[in-house]
């Protein structure tokens, strides 16, 4: 349906007054969340990720986050369970440092206990570490979301939803107009999975489309198109992604006067060839003292002048 150039406008507004800008860093998801809690700043969320993955192509100005952690976190029991009254949901595996994740049972909306085929979505989860135990429950900057029609088998597509953006299971995804398919990645067991946009693997476009929680470490290579619109709630909390920080009104309106270092794009064609032969003789492990100091050029270089 077409909009009118009111809704043009207001959306026009809304790209303006808000901005996902790379902080440089790679952390856990609970590593960065703590440290942007303490600055005051906030990660984007799925939705977030979604508009400029998904009909834009603003994904290429923040292209080097990904992937990237989302302030977006799904719930959901093992395949075809349940949520149940008075129980909090835990994640069936720990982290490798032994923390249990948790959503408080008080979190967890009415609609969504006894009920198969339901998961839960939270953007801007409160976070309590207590002990070994990692606490994930509604606070008041956050916004909880019953999913009906939870897709169940990982790897499926769904028609997205719309607040979300998450897909949800339906008869007939491959009949869906392409702006209106997502991909799920999940685990099998029950989940408190931190979602991530834009995983990488052969060819690193595959970030785009999909939505992960699952904790997965290989993947395969979808067609273009497909990849932008997977979501991943797979990962494993361990891994250190991309950080995000979005930035809304006057703040993401400033211009950004960092620059790309012109230094990387020649060092780069001088030092990835001898990357690649190493990987291709099966000689990384023997690196040479040349290969490791040009590493650190490159890394030097890339943490300069990179960030906007």
């Amino acid at each position: 349906m077409a909009i009118t150039a009111t809704q043009a406008r207001e959306v026009a507004q809304e790209e303006q007054q808000t901005r996902i800008v790379s902080t440089g860093r790679i952390q856990t998801w609970l590593d960065a969340r703590l440290a942007m809690d303490k600055e005051g700043k906030r990660m984007p969320t799925n939705a977030d990720y979604d508009k400029i993955s998904v009909g834009s192509e603003k994904w290429r100005e923040i292209s080097r986050v990904f992937p990237a952690w989302t302030d977006s976190v799904l719930i959901y029991p093992a395949k075809n369970g349940k949520f149940n009254a008075g129980k909090d949901a835990v994640d069936a595996c720990k982290d490798r440092a032994k923390n249990e994740w948790v959503f408080s049972a008080a979190s967890i909306p009415k609609e969504a206990i006894g009920k198969e085929g339901v998961g839960i979505h939270i953007d801007h989860p409160a976070i309590e570490v207590r002990g070994k135990t990692v606490i994930l429950s509604a606070g008041p900057e956050s916004t909880v979301t019953v999913l009906e029609d939870f897709i169940q088998e990982s790897g499926k597509a769904g028609k997205v939803d719309e607040k979300t953006r998450v897909p949800l299971a339906v008869s007939n995804a491959d009949n869906l107009p392409a702006g209106q398919i997502r991909w799920l990645y999940r685990v099998d067991t029950a989940g408190v999975r931190p979602l991530v946009r834009g995983f990488y693997a052969c060819n690193w476009w595959y970030t785009r489309l999909v939505v992960s929680g699952d904790g997965r470490e290989g993947f395969g290579v979808p067609e273009f198109e497909a990849c932008r619109r997977d979501v991943s709630a797979d990962y494993s909390r361990d891994d250190c992604l991309g950080v995000a920080q979005l930035e809304t009104g006057s703040e993401a309106a400033a211009p950004k006067t960092g620059t790309a270092n012109p230094q990387l794009a020649p060092m780069a064609r001088e030092i990835l060839p001898q990357i690649i032969e190493a990987l291709e003789e099966n000689l990384l492990h023997v690196a040479t003292p040349e290969i490791i100091e040009n590493l650190k050029r490159l890394q030097r270089v890339a943490s300069e002048d990179l960030v906007q």
